[in-house]
């Protein structure tokens, strides 16, 4: 709750991981949540983390999500990922940041990912501008 729209009160977690996305699989938890309300429920999409020591970058965000739910705190997550670094060619490091909005009855989603972190830091130190990073769009019939 919040009165002036800046301090926020009564935290707390609303999402824990499921075994789709457990730690004993390397998943970190879970980040950058992004609710809707539609129809009355409130889809909640969010990326998955995944950390592994022996890697380099130790942290990367390899899947998009989707939990759904009636009054905001008790979710029901879906059992599988809504996409995963291997969906796309050029989100093989990461993909990120899913943001969904209804419009004209669908359902349009933007994430953000990258490819091929090797590739990346080539084309960075030698000028080049490749399509190693990108924002997609993506459409649903409904939620």
């Amino acid at each position: 709750m919040t009165t002036d729209g800046t301090h926020f009160t009564d935290h707390q977690v609303v999402l824990r991981q499921i075994e789709t996305f457990s730690p004993q699989k390397g998943i970190a938890g879970y980040s950058t949540p992004s609710p809707i309300a539609h129809e009355g429920t409130i889809h909640l999409f969010h990326d998955v983390a995944h950390f592994d020591k022996k890697a380099n970058p130790s942290w990367r965000q390899i899947a998009l999500a989707h939990a759904q739910s009636k009054d905001g705190i008790t979710f029901t997550q879906q059992p599988a990922a809504i996409a995963t670094c291997d969906s796309l060619p050029w989100t093989q490091s990461e993909i990120r940041s899913p943001s969904v909005i209804m419009h004209k009855g669908q359902a349009h989603m933007w994430f953000a990912g990258h490819g091929d972190l090797r590739k990346i830091i080539n084309d960075l130190t030698t000028g080049k501008r490749g399509l190693e990073f990108g924002i997609d769009h993506a459409v649903a019939e409904k939620l």
